[in-house]
């Protein structure tokens, strides 16, 4: 399995990509297609340190960042050392803990490569998703993926993890594989997708568990690509919301699920064969759910609504969706394979029995050089203020990469005019100690402070990239890092993070894809500001 770091999206060209005997393009298999590069390959055991290689740079066609000759003359230096003071300033009162490794066990049974942001129940039990290990599959590390839990000692010192589910239990993956995160509803059951199954293009699905928790089934909503031309979608991604999820309750049960689906759709103007992504809606009726298709990328004449979505949706209170796409746009050519082109924020607004109605809220790239951000990242954040915060990948000012740029933090106020406004620019600091590529969705805390991961970058440049692996960031008027990955040897703590979770003391959770004691099979962390 390949995983794209462009749309957070894995693909596969193994067996897995004739799944159910439907062979599909390249496009087919990652709405990248040939314009992102693997993130996510095979572990490489006659490694010494035995880093993992799921985490290849996800660089839109462009080669890995190198650091330029300018970032190491005696002009940085003085930047660096007063970076550093900076940096030992703000994490001083910060808290670091590894709570689990991933692929600790035979052929990663306990799964590997954790992705996306995390649950947490009443308990204080954690609740995610890896996307490949497990008890079933072949291949290095074998299994399409799990659903876990940990829980923690009565005085959270330790943390017992359990294997959920582990996919890939059917033939042909008719349950599923490859999944990505989970929500719960207030009654414990546990609601996902997958990007791929036996038709190859995805399932949603529910796993509920008997009263002792002890056992649970999973039974599929929705299995992608059941109409003609994938017209109801293929291959979702990002987790799913519904109404409520922004103020951190938990599903009811009855109300609509909405996400969305990385290729697959009908937008008239989409003149990919694999399709431009679709935003749907599952909804609960008698005994079963019904999917139906509430938004068509690429609609529009050039696609300047937007085509690929990046990652899941937000819902406000009104019953807005929002969320972005990682082509597309007013800006630039109407396909990905130039860089002129940055995507876009979107809004989804219900017109009662009429068909939804899309309006693109920020073209990005609208700045020279796309100053603006450009590639927005998996998800927004929406505030009871009407107010909405996300990341972009790529864009900002000029950064010491050889990406040129290397993404921003951004707000998008309420109001009329609504005004877009560029929070930070990452890679601001010397050897990128800030971090660089925000990629997760952010989280609101206390007094409106912002939390969020970096992908890469933080200062500790001995990962397999050579680029640092990654930072969990507070923003609040300027950045601080709370921690930098790979600071123990080998990336013992992890490399690469995704989204957060907070609970409500504060305490921050977290997945990293890759690092690890154990071959490189990612970690869950906390941080406590």
């Amino acid at each position: 399995m390949r995983w794209n770091g462009h749309s957070g999206i894995p693909s596969h060209r193994n067996a897995s990509s004739n799944i159910g005997g439907h062979e599909r393009s390249e496009e087919m298999r990652s709405p990248c297609g040939r314009h992102c590069v693997d993130t996510v390959g095979r572990r490489d055991r006659d490694s010494r340190d035995h880093r993992s290689s799921y985490q290849r740079l996800p660089s839109l066609g462009l080669s890995a960042p190198n650091r330029s000759i300018a970032s190491r003359t005696s002009v940085f230096g003085a930047i660096l050392l007063f970076s550093l003071i900076v940096l030992l300033t703000s994490a001083s009162a910060q808290t670091f803990k590894g709570l689990y490794t991933f692929c600790s066990e035979a052929r990663c049974s306990n799964g590997s490569a954790p992705s996306e942001q995390m649950v947490l129940d009443q308990e204080g039990n954690l609740y995610g998703t890896t996307i490949t290990g497990g008890a079933n599959g072949i291949g290095d590390p074998a299994g399409f993926g799990t659903v876990f839990e940990l829980i923690p000692s009565s005085k959270k010192t330790k943390w017992r993890h359990k294997i959920i589910y582990s996919f890939g239990a059917q033939p042909k993956c008719a349950d599923g594989c490859y999944p990505y995160g989970v929500i719960m509803d207030n009654l414990g059951n546990l609601y996902g997708t997958t990007f791929t199954s036996d038709t190859g293009h995805g399932i949603a699905y529910k796993l509920a568990p008997n009263a002792r928790r002890t056992q649970w089934t999973l039974s599929v909503l929705h299995d992608f690509c059941e109409l003609q031309g994938c017209a109801d979608g293929s291959g979702p991604i990002g987790r799913l919301t519904y109404a409520g999820a922004s103020s951190g309750a938990f599903y009811d049960g009855n109300s609509p699920l909405y996400g969305t689906t990385g290729v697959g759709g009908s937008g008239k103007h989409c003149d990919w064969s694999s399709g431009c992504g679709t935003a749907f809606e599952l909804v609960p009726v008698g005994a079963g759910w019904q999917q139906t298709v509430i938004y068509d990328f690429c609609s529009k004449e050039n696609c300047v609504d937007g085509y690929w979505p990046s990652g899941g949706l937000a819902e406000d209170a009104s019953g807005n969706l929002y969320g972005t796409t990682t082509c597309g746009g007013r800006h630039g050519a109407s396909t990905c394979a130039t860089s002129s082109v940055g995507g876009t924020l979107f809004e989804l607004e219900a017109a009662g029995a009429a068909p939804w109605v899309e309006t693109v809220l920020h073209s990005f790239c609208a700045k020279a050089g796309c100053t603006d951000g450009q590639f927005p990242g998996m998800s927004v954040i929406t505030e009871s203020d009407g107010r909405l915060f996300g990341t972009t990948r790529l864009g900002g000012q000029p950064c010491s990469t050889s990406m040129g740029t290397c993404g921003v933090a951004f707000e998008f106020g309420s109001g009329s005019p609504s005004k877009y406004t560029d929070l930070y620019d990452f890679c601001s600091l010397a050897d990128c100690a800030d971090g660089f590529y925000p990629n997760a969705a952010m989280n609101v805390g206390a007094l409106g402070v912002l939390f969020g991961t970096t992908y890469y970058g933080g200062g500790h440049d001995i990962d397999q990239n050579g680029v640092g692996g990654g930072t969990v960031f507070s923003l609040n008027g300027g950045l601080h890092v709370l921690y930098s990955f790979c600071a123990q040897s080998n990336c013992a703590d992890g490399a690469y993070p995704s989204s957060l979770v907070m609970d409500g003391a504060g305490n921050l959770f977290g997945t990293t894809i890759s690092g690890g004691n154990f071959y490189g099979g990612g970690t869950v962390f906390e941080v406590t500001p």
